[in-house]
């Protein structure tokens, strides 16, 4: 019998023993009944940068935890979603939320509020750097859970800086 260990279960365990992420386990016994095996696949968080050849979200990072994709909503923020930018050495805490969305676990990251974004400049303008002001608290929900509070933007992916 063999076991994929996904890429991002770097930690997780079979029967007690360390395994390699991104590989196959295999495991070679006389099975019976009542045989078990137990496979620990952590949940850690990282911050996960977009590829460069992407247009969109060059130089963007996501949030992820596990196998879960995490998303900033508007109606966690103290800034418009769309003025985020996640600082380059913040960490990533989780809490789990019993009371939020039947129970989700929330990652809390530092970002700042981008000030380029404004709609009297829009969408065109001479070339100036944008400047980064106030430190936020940047709050994620998983993706599964978007969208289930009230209407309002959405991000998977934020800019580094």
């Amino acid at each position: 019998m063999e076991l994929r260990i996904p890429a991002w279960a770097e930690g997780a365990t079979v029967n007690g023993e360390p395994v390699h992420a991104g590989e196959y386990v295999r495991i070679e016994q006389e099975w019976s009944v009542g045989d078990v095996i137990a496979l620990q696949l952590p949940l850690a968080t990282r911050v996960v940068a977009a590829d460069p050849r992407v247009d969109a979200v060059r130089g963007c990072v996501a949030l992820e935890r596990g196998p879960l994709v995490s998303v900033v909503e508007q109606v966690d923020q103290q800034a418009d979603v769309d003025d985020l930018h996640l600082l380059p050495e913040a960490s990533v805490a989780e809490s789990h939320q019993s009371a939020l969305l039947d129970g989700v676990t929330v990652l809390k990251a530092r970002g700042r509020v981008g000030t380029g974004h404004k709609t009297d400049r829009w969408p065109f303008e001479p070339d100036s750097a944008d400047s980064v002001a106030e430190e936020v608290e940047v709050i994620a929900v998983p993706y599964y859970a978007w969208a289930n509070r009230e209407l309002g933007a959405m991000r998977v992916w934020l800019p580094r800086g």
